[in-house]
C-alpha cells in the first residue's frame, strides 16, 4: 500500500506497534523488510535516495583515525563522518560494510574486506578496495561503489568469489575509476558505469544483465 500524503502531527499514547492493529489478533497479511523511525520530515531528495537503495547522508561529528582500523565483524557508519586522516589508514573488514546515514572520507587509503560472506547495503566512494576471499560480496540493489584508484576483486581457480546485487535482477552499479584486477569472480546484475569497459578473463564467469562488462 503506497501512502501519497499526509497532513497535521501524529500524536501517539501508549505502545506503538507496526504491523500489528490494538487486537492481538490484527495482523499485517505479508511482509515488513525495512522499518524507520525518524525524528525529523526527509526531504524528496533524501527519500529518492532510501527509494534507489541508498541512506541519507546525515553527518553530525567527525571521526578521524589515529591508527589501521581492523574488524572482526560487520562494520557500521550509522551517520556522521569517518575520516581515515592524512595518515590514510587502512580499514579491514571482517564482514559487512554497512553505510546508514554517515560519510566516508576516503583520502588515499585502502578498504579491505576478508570475510566469508560480505555485505555493502549502499552507494560508498572508495579510494582503493579489495576483496580476495573466495565466497561472496553482495552490493545493494541501484546502490553505486565507486573506486577511484585500485579495485581488486579476486578469488582462486577452486572458489569463486560471487558478486551478486542483494534483488536478483536488478543492477547494482560500479564505477572502477582507476585499474582493476577483477579475477576468478562470478558476477551477474552488474553495471559498469565508467567509460571504460571491464576486461574480459577466461578465469571469470558471466551471467546474465552485465552492463559494460567485456564478456568474450
Amino acid at each position: 500500500q503506497t501512502l501519497n500524503s499526509l497532513s497535521g502531527a501524529a500524536t501517539m499514547q501508549g505502545q506503538f506497534d507496526i504491523g500489528r492493529g490494538i487486537w492481538d489478533s490484527d495482523y499485517l497479511q505479508g511482509y515488513i523488510d525495512d522499518v524507520r523511525v525518524y525524528n525529523r520530515a526527509l526531504s524528496n531528495t533524501e527519500l529518492t535516495t532510501i527509494a534507489n537503495g541508498n541512506e541519507p547522508s546525515t553527518s553530525i561529528a567527525t571521526t578521524t583515525l589515529n591508527a589501521p582500523l581492523i574488524t572482526s565483524g560487520d562494520f557500521f557508519l550509522n551517520a556522521g563522518t569517518l575520516d581515515v586522516s592524512s595518515s590514510n589508514y587502512s580499514i579491514t573488514d571482517g564482514d559487512g560494510f554497512y553505510n546508514y546515514g554517515g560519510i566516508f572520507t576516503p583520502r588515499a587509503g585502502t578498504v579491505t574486506l576478508n570475510g566469508d560472506l560480505q555485505y555493502m547495503n549502499a552507494s560508498n566512494t572508495f579510494y582503493n578496495f579489495t576483496d580476495s576471499v573466495a565466497q561472496g560480496l553482495t552490493f545493494g540493489q541501484s546502490s553505486t561503489t565507486t573506486v577511484s584508484n585500485v579495485l581488486t576483486l579476486t578469488g582462486s581457480s577452486g572458489s569463486k568469489l560471487f558478486l551478486r546485487s542483494s534483488t536478483s535482477g536488478t543492477q547494482f552499479k560500479i564505477d572502477p575509476q582507476g585499474s582493476r584486477d577483477i579475477d576468478y569472480v562470478d558476477v551477474q546484475d552488474s553495471d559498469n558505469i565508467d567509460t571504460t569497459p571491464i576486461a574480459f578473463s577466461a578465469n571469470n564467469t558471466y551471467g546474465t544483465d552485465l552492463t559494460n562488462w567485456l564478456t568474450s
